[in-house]
């Protein structure tokens, strides 16, 4: 069976296009091959190559897609959970493939081929053997789609071959220390009795008062933080669907169309079953001439919406294929030509948009990618308009005048003044409860003394009995701590704990044990995943400095 697969890659090496799932190229010509419109910065005029392929390039996404597709159902018999993980998937197959392309790896020849096909976790049975009707079901899936070639899944294979022995050299072997996998162990191990005491950190609410010297002197200093962000000035094009109603045609065939295909839009609700009936009225059917005006109205403002997105994006041809920019009074004409109009908009910063705008995500962002070398954007729909921008100028950052922001340097003076009088706080707290338990008073009873909360735990390791209510960065205290010591204080969670270290039993280690060995294994390994991961980004940072 696997003699199939082996000989058509080695007769053919031949591909044919099939469609693939359009929620999978959509997904991915979003989140990898995200190319700018007709601006002039690269969208119609540039490549952005990526090992071979041109990412801003439907029918290069559409090949990637492709065989990131069939490589994974290949690999794991399953496809893609989500779309980041297929996105993921595909840029680091096509980089390691770079890496064999430069490492010169050969494709596989005869027994190679074999053992890596049988090597995959997609023919293997549940005690992890290779099962031949688990790769005889692929086979017979493969030849019974006839959107699928063996040809072209043959030339998958060999690539996902190449790209193993790239990916093991780019990974080598992790050397570690017999010490670093002994102290890993022990972390794991070690068992702590630990109590832990705790305030609300907002009930620590002492007065400040603040001195005009020391307020200027603040503000002086952290110039930085209130410095206003740079803005960009800009002008749109706007195309409102309101300019565009009257523009749409309209007849009786086309509104008792659309009344069919929106039927439930016009159906008005079941009216509320009375006290003594089980079961809901059915709603009741209407027919078009009752709603027509309704009908009409929507199909008016539908249709406008797309009427005026299509003005908008051939507007947008137009600044491109004539070369138009603001100002220019040709620009103005050509607007009118398209029924838009030209408006100003308020100067805008990424901490601060303008609400009154009321643009989208996609909206807000294209403003920010404009510069002097991308005066303008692509068209873009914003609810029942669409727009075309304009760059104007770019505002960089200033500082202002205290008096212009004086209510915020205050507040953040007397935030500061807060952190440095709690931290004083808890220096103070701290040394009052290692004084109390070195004279011989429980950890509990001097914390409860001074208004703390106090709980104790029972014994526990990080990997048996830990507790869930234990703050995260607790934990990360445990390994500071010896038997006896109380840690300084730890803010987390709106509280601010002490944790006191009870007792602290560090295991023995047998270095020669099969779980030494184990856990040696499983290190080595998740360095070199680590390492090999770190060596394709460099590689691709290097190789393909265009991809962004």
């Amino acid at each position: 069976m696997i003699r199939a697969l082996q000989t058509t890659f080695q007769k053919h090496h031949k591909f044919v296009f099939f469609v693939l799932l359009v929620v999978i190229i959509v997904a991915f010509v979003f989140t990898i091959g995200a190319a700018p419109g007709i601006g002039p910065d690269r969208g119609r005029t540039e490549r952005q190559d990526f090992f071979g392929y041109n990412m801003v390039s439907p029918r290069d996404q559409q090949e990637i897609a492709r065989r990131a597709q069939i490589s994974q159902r290949f690999q794991t018999g399953e496809g893609f959970q989500d779309d980041r993980q297929f996105s993921s998937y595909a840029l680091e197959r096509i980089a390691f493939l770079g890496l064999a392309n430069q490492l010169r790896i050969p494709e596989p020849a005869g027994e190679e081929l074999t053992t890596f096909i049988r090597g995959r976790s997609a023919f293997h049975d549940e005690m992890g053997r290779f099962n031949p009707d688990a790769y005889q079901r692929f086979i017979d899936e493969i030849e019974a789609e006839p959107q699928y070639d063996m040809g072209f899944v043959s030339e998958v294979v060999a690539e996902d071959f190449r790209i193993e022995r790239a990916r093991n050299l780019a990974t080598g072997t992790a050397f570690l220390l017999p010490t670093e996998v002994r102290m890993q162990m022990e972390q794991g191990q070690t068992r702590y009795t630990i109590e832990v005491a705790s305030f609300e950190t907002a009930s620590f609410d002492p007065e400040i008062e603040i001195a005009e010297e020391d307020l200027e002197n603040f503000f002086e200093e952290n110039q930085i933080r209130f410095q206003k962000p740079s803005q960009t000035v800009f002008s749109y094009a706007n195309f409102s669907g309101r300019d565009f109603v009257d523009r749409v045609e309209v007849n009786e065939d086309r509104l008792k169309t659309y009344f069919e295909q929106n039927r439930a839009r016009f159906t008005p609700p079941p009216p509320a079953p009375a006290e003594d009936e089980e079961e809901p009225a059915e709603p009741r059917e209407v027919t078009f001439e009752e709603v027509r005006d309704q009908v009409e109205t929507a199909f008016r403002q539908e249709r406008s919406r797309l009427l005026a997105a299509r003005a908008a994006a051939d507007f947008a041809y137009a600044v491109y294929d004539q070369n138009l920019r603001l100002g220019q009074d040709r620009l103005l004409e050509v607007l009118r030509e398209y029924n838009g109009t030209l408006e100003e908009a308020p100067p805008a910063s990424r901490e601060e948009f303008p609400p009154e705008l009321a643009f989208n995500t996609e909206a807000r962002q294209a403003v920010f990618r404009m510069g002097a070398d991308r005066p303008y954007s692509d068209a873009i729909r914003i609810g029942n308009r669409s727009v075309v921008l304009f760059y104007r100028e770019t505002i960089p950052p200033v500082v202002p005048p205290l008096f212009e922001v004086r209510d915020r340097v205050e507040s953040e003076y007397r935030n500061q003044e807060r952190q440095r009088l709690l931290a004083e706080h808890g220096r103070e707290l701290r040394d009052h409860l290692r004084e109390q338990v070195r004279d011989g008073q429980s950890f509990a009873e001097a914390a409860e003394a001074r208004g703390l909360t106090a709980k104790s735990f029972e014994p526990f390791s990080l990997r048996e009995n830990r507790p869930d209510d234990l703050p995260p960065a607790l934990l990360q205290r445990l390994e500071d701590l010896k038997t006896g010591e109380i840690s300084s204080m730890i803010s987390a969670q709106q509280r601010s704990y002490f944790l006191y270290m009870k007792e602290k039993e560090i295991p023995e280690i047998d270095t020669e044990d099969e779980e030494f060995r184990q856990m040696h294994e499983n290190m080595s390994m998740w360095m070199a995943m680590m390492s090999g991961n770190a060596f394709i980004q460099d590689f691709i940072e290097r190789e393909a400095p265009d991809f962004r």
